[in-house]
């Protein structure tokens, strides 16, 4: 059956699907029947990100970690604002992230021909969509997606919305999303370690919190340092879509959070997601052991994720220390 426009989403219930592989004759369509009434440019505005200790550079006038510094890891799109290349983070055994096999976005709602184009150009044949059914109903993914709901705002746990303060928000929602989503989560590593579906790009809302997740999984069992983890994650902080900020606003407003916490819902702060990670490390003795334990992971998707997203670090310090014995 030929994918249209209206029967684009592929839901994963249980186990990861086969990716729908994006066509030129889709594009085709998409130019000319749906991408016209989306948006060419959206408003962004910036804040502050956390600066890693092992140095800085500059990224579109904000000091931010030496793991964000590379010119290549930012796709400048029309629309999606947040749309990041994951290659090139040095992991503890000597080698790195590829290039150009695993990006993380913002939705891809508003993305112009010219958005679509340059995705093709990237390779991205797997576009893995974490947005609940309200969101993509409300602002549908102009791709061929896997839809793997790992979040919905409705259904959040009364707790979650107790909290005070941002920082105390997010660590709740971060740990619902681990406890009540584990097998989704899951479900998008498992599908993340299977080559016919790569080059991918995971997206979200604003790719920060479900998308931050799920990267913070992936590059901890590729053996990333954990300060080069947390830099990615807060880089979302800089690149982040405001389109969505004041309907994202009333939206948590009315369903009783409070206004402070409300208010800094789209920062992206590194210990947060530290503590998170730390935690549920404690819990199971690893990461991995987590993903084993809670996400009905196997070891085997562990070194397949390595196979297919890790290559030798021959230019970095750690390639350095490998050649050098």
């Amino acid at each position: 059956m030929p994918v249209t426009a209206q029967s684009q989403c592929q839901r994963v219930p249980h186990e990861p699907q086969r990716s729908i592989a994006v066509h030129d004759d889709y594009y085709r369509q998409l130019q000319c029947r749906q991408l016209q009434r989306y948006r060419a440019i959206i408003l962004v505005s910036y804040a502050p990100t956390r600066v890693s200790k092992t140095g800085g550079d500059r990224l579109m006038g904000k000091r931010i970690g030496a793991s964000q510094g590379d010119r290549r890891r930012l796709i400048v799109l029309d629309g999606p604002r947040n749309f990041r290349d994951i290659g090139g983070y040095p992991t503890d055994d000597g080698q790195r992230t590829r290039w150009g096999r695993l990006y993380r976005s913002d939705a891809l709602w508003g993305s112009t021909p010219n958005d679509i184009k340059r995705l093709r150009q990237l390779g991205v044949i797997t576009v893995v969509d974490l947005r609940s059914s309200r969101e993509r109903d409300h602002r549908p993914c102009p791709l061929p997606a896997i839809c793997i709901d790992l979040m919905d705002r409705q259904t959040l746990d009364p707790a979650v919305l107790s909290a005070v303060d941002t920082h105390g928000m997010l660590r709740a929602v971060y740990v619902d999303m681990l406890e009540q989503s584990s097998r989704q989560l899951g479900q998008v590593v498992s599908l993340l370690a299977t080559p016919e579906h790569l080059p991918a790009v995971v997206h979200c809302a604003i790719g920060k919190d479900r998308t931050g997740l799920v990267m913070a999984l992936v590059l901890t069992v590729l053996g990333v340092r954990r300060d080069v983890i947390l830099d990615d994650y807060a880089a979302s902080a800089t690149h982040r879509p405001m389109d969505t900020k004041d309907a994202t606003f009333a939206e948590l407003l009315k369903l009783g959070l409070p206004a402070a916490a409300a208010v800094g819902v789209f920062d992206a702060p590194p210990d947060v997601m530290a503590e998170v990670l730390t935690n549920l490390t404690d819990k199971h003795g690893s990461i991995e052991g987590y993903l084993l334990d809670s996400c009905m992971v196997d070891a085997a998707t562990f070194d397949a994720l390595r196979s297919n997203l890790l290559e030798p670090d021959t230019g970095g310090a750690a390639g350095r220390r490998a050649r050098d014995g």
